[in-house]
């Protein structure tokens, strides 16, 4: 078998396990529905179970949808260590004061500001943080060999377990992320903008490099 085919393979399993399991619990509680029907108060209880896995599923169809429709907009001129302050200041705000950015100066590039900002996001914003209670976040953006580079370290994070095949897997990480989508968005942003996106190779870190 080819990587490549490995990989589909590991894709297709990786779906149809987040798909099947709120599939199986709705199968499960319409077949309930019918053995009480008289008993209305069990009927609104149980559907409104079935709704919310109904839900469940278009969220995660969803997402999948959105990582591969990334912003078409034409680059723009745009302050990349502005934009990320002000990604950081959309968080939650028990989250922002956890979430320590420095800059070497304004760092201006051609970019797609949509696919960007969402990116940024999806690092900051997506990050299970109340997995995480002593878990903070260093955005470091500086311009080594003229290109802009960010370096998004998680400190108090394990990713020991962590893999760049899931960059490939929807749902793949649903320990370090609140989806488990989002490092499959931010791969697949990269891969149409053309962006080098890659695990931060220092044995002492946790986190990911971003050459713009």
């Amino acid at each position: 078998m080819s990587d490549k085919t490995a990989i589909m393979e590991r894709l297709i399993r990786n779906i149809n396990h987040e798909i099947k399991n709120p599939l199986t619990v709705i199968r499960g509680y319409a077949q309930l529905l019918t053995m009480k029907a008289s008993d209305e108060e069990y009927q609104k209880k149980t559907g409104r179970l079935i709704m919310e896995n109904v839900d469940l599923i278009d969220e995660r169809i969803s997402a999948m949808y959105r990582a591969f429709s990334p912003s078409s907009a034409e680059p723009a001129a745009l302050d990349i260590s502005e934009e990320v302050f002000r990604v950081v200041h959309s968080c939650e705000e028990e989250y922002q004061k956890r979430i320590e950015v420095t800059a070497e100066g304004h760092v201006e590039t051609l970019v797609n500001h949509g696919a960007f900002q969402r990116m940024i996001e999806c690092f900051v914003c997506g990050f299970n943080w109340k997995g995480y209670p002593h878990a903070s976040i260093i955005i470091h953006i500086g311009s080594p060999n003229g290109s802009p580079q960010l370096v998004i370290e998680y400190r108090n994070v394990d990713f020991s377990a962590f893999h760049t095949d899931w960059f490939f897997l929807p749902f793949a990480d649903k320990a370090n992320f609140k989806t488990g989508t989002e490092l499959f968005e931010i791969y697949c942003l990269a891969d149409a903008n053309g962006w080098g996106f890659d695990l931060l190779k220092e044995s002492d870190k946790n986190g990911f490099v971003v050459s713009i």
